[in-house]
């Protein structure tokens, strides 16, 4: 399993997400999951488009986000 990182646009400081009342552009939602696609296709159903990026582990520094981590998702083999 591998981890995952997905942030939100800074909309959503003053917006309400449509999706996930969490969401928030000074943090993030860590996924874990077997690759990046499946990475993808679990943040497409939970946040649709509402979202801005999912970074790998390799490129992302949490350190970057004040808010630190705003939830987390882990998917076993057989999701």
């Amino acid at each position: 399993m591998q981890t995952f990182y997905v942030t939100f646009g800074v909309k959503y400081r003053e917006e309400p997400h449509p999706t996930w009342d969490k969401a928030h552009p000074d943090g993030y939602l860590t996924i874990i999951a077997k690759d990046i696609a499946m990475a993808r296709r679990f943040t497409a159903a939970l946040l649709a488009t509402n979202y801005s990026f999912i970074y790998t582990e390799d490129d992302f520094n949490t350190a970057r986000w004040a808010a630190g981590e705003l939830g987390r998702i882990e998917f076993s083999e057989a999701s």
